[in-house]
């Protein structure tokens, strides 16, 4: 499966929630350049949570992004530990889009309190 079908899929798949797509999925799994300068300024989002907390990369692009395994239960299942942001974000939000608007206080205030301010600058440091 090619990582163009990939990205087409998925922007089928979550266009439904346009926010989300802008936001967070989309350019953060394909455009990784948006999600992290826009998180973290890059090279501290990217080195500290999505690279190496999602196991050095390897095991994020080799099973998740290009197997697509993270739409199912293997990365969910697999990472459930990292509670908070693989529960209620990364799994969930890809698939029921409810959850992650519900649990995470809407769309605005995840940005601004979660992703910034609460949970991966204290978890981080």
């Amino acid at each position: 499966m090619s990582v163009k079908y990939l990205e087409i899929q998925l922007f089928r798949m979550v266009t439904i929630h346009q926010h989300i797509y802008n936001y967070v999925y989309y350019n953060y799994v394909y455009y990784n350049h948006f999600y992290y300068n826009y998180v973290y300024y890059n090279h501290f989002y990217y080195n500290y949570v999505y690279y190496n907390y999602v196991y050095y990369n390897h095991f994020y692009y080799k099973y998740v992004y290009y197997n697509h395994v993270y739409y199912n239960h293997f990365y969910y299942n697999y990472v459930y530990y990292n509670h908070f942001y693989y529960n209620y974000v990364y799994y969930n939000y890809v698939y029921y889009n409810h959850v992650y608007y519900n649990h995470v206080y809407y769309n605005h205030v995840y940005y601004n309190h979660v992703y910034y301010n609460h949970f991966y600058y204290k978890y981080v440091n």
